[in-house]
């Protein structure tokens, strides 16, 4: 898992509950993909209202990610919001103090939307991944 900024969010045992359920029954895995999917889309609302807004591209190209072992909030694309990386990471240094477009300070708005809703995200998935063992265990 990387770790960007500090804030993160790992899920211990996750392998042997998709081993459990693959085992009862193989479509049972896509179940985990929605509740891995639910728990993204909760940390990307919150990113879409902590992020800058100039012309609102970058609010919109924010989007939950998903597959059966894991979720992510993906922000910016290369064609449409290639100033995604400078507005979350910042752009320009100590040694190169004026770059060309100016500088710009950091704002981690994405790794403070996991940090601002990372209890609710852990409730949400922990009911989802109950509610499956439930029903089919």
């Amino acid at each position: 898992m990387a770790n960007l900024g500090g804030v993160g969010l790992q899920v211990d045992g996750l392998k042997d509950v998709q081993k459990a359920l693959r085992d009862v029954d193989k479509a049972l895995p896509r179940e985990l993909r929605k509740a891995n999917l639910a728990a993204a889309e909760i940390v990307a609302v919150e990113a879409r209202r902590l992020a800058p807004h100039q012309s609102g591209r970058l609010k919109k190209s924010i989007k939950a990610q998903a597959d059966q072992r894991s979720a992510s909030v993906k922000v910016g694309t290369p064609s449409r919001t290639p100033y995604a990386g400078p507005a979350i990471w910042g752009w320009g240094s100590k040694r190169n103090p004026r770059p060309q477009g100016g500088w710009q300070p950091r704002n981690l708005f994405a790794q403070r939307a996991l940090g601002n809703k990372h209890k609710q995200v852990s409730k949400a998935y922990e009911k989802a991944v109950d509610q499956l063992t439930k029903r089919n265990l």
